[in-house]
């Protein structure tokens, strides 16, 4: 049980918490695609990320931005977390449906999330931007993701200022 809420946690070096994509599926609904880093704790954030990555009214546009936060417990302490996801619809192609089989439907929803512990919604949208273009291209090359985490977690760090 967690009985104390850390506030002004701003270590630059670990503002970004980590990027998700979130894919809904026909059955199972909102899930977790991929997410980077890997880790214990990222899995337990996840599940109140998904949800707010691609909201209940996703379906109704075809692409767009959503902004967030939320408390959560990260590595024991209770914070405030905020991300920015970007969603979309794509049209799926029968290549996709031959390749996947689960395809069911004639759009596929996906989101693409990053959540830190510093409200940087501008620059987060700014960064996802570039990220999200490349990645729904090419939307099974996790490596993209994983490339933007690094990149974005370097960014924050470099150029936040030292407390």
């Amino acid at each position: 049980m967690v009985d104390e809420y850390e506030e002004g946690y701003h270590k630059a070096e670990e503002a970004v918490l980590c990027m998700l994509v979130v894919n809904f599926h026909h059955t199972r609904g909102v899930e977790v695609e991929h997410r980077f880093p890997a880790s214990k704790a990222v899995e337990e954030v996840e599940n109140l990320v998904v949800h707010h990555a691609m909201p209940d009214s996703s379906h109704n546009k075809m692409e767009d931005y959503n902004f967030f936060n939320f408390e959560a417990v990260w590595k024991g302490k209770k914070r405030m977390l905020f991300g920015v996801s970007y969603f979309k619809q794509i049209k799926a192609t029968q290549e996709m449906m031959n390749k996947n089989h689960e395809i069911k439907r004639s759009y596929l929803q996906k989101a693409i999330a990053a959540v830190s512990t510093l409200p940087l919604f501008g620059y987060l949208k700014l960064r996802l931007a570039s990220t999200t273009k490349a990645f729904f291209n090419e939307f099974d090359n996790y490596s993209l993701i994983d490339a933007a985490y690094r990149e974005l977690s370097k960014g924050v760090a470099e150029s936040w200022p030292k407390m």
